[in-house]
């Protein structure tokens, strides 16, 4: 062993302390920045809503003119049309791996 390398000691006495601890399954950084990313869309959409004046959500700004709240609707049903989709996949994965992991 190596002066000043105290891996293997380190390893030997996690090991006896914790003998029947399973591993850590792995993390999945990628599918966790997606659902971030995904989460910051939601609330793009949600703003939006307030621009796009609609019936159905109880606050919108009076000022905006038929061509931008037009945009705005493009804008919310792309990012509808691409999230909802996101979230079930995501949602899909995850279960089944809980499933696998914890029966």
């Amino acid at each position: 062993m190596e002066p000043g390398n105290i891996a293997p000691i380190v390893a030997d006495r996690a090991a006896a302390a914790a003998p029947d601890t399973p591993a850590a399954p792995p993390r999945f950084h990628d599918l966790d920045a997606l659902r971030g990313v995904a989460m910051l869309l939601g609330i793009v959409l949600h703003g939006a809503l307030f621009l796009l004046g609609s019936e159905d959500w109880p606050l919108t700004d009076p000022g905006v003119t038929e061509g931008v709240a037009a945009g705005y609707g493009i804008l919310l049903a792309a990012i509808h049309g691409f999230l909802i989709p996101i979230f079930f996949l995501l949602s899909g994965f995850f279960t089944a791996l809980l499933l696998r992991l914890y029966g």
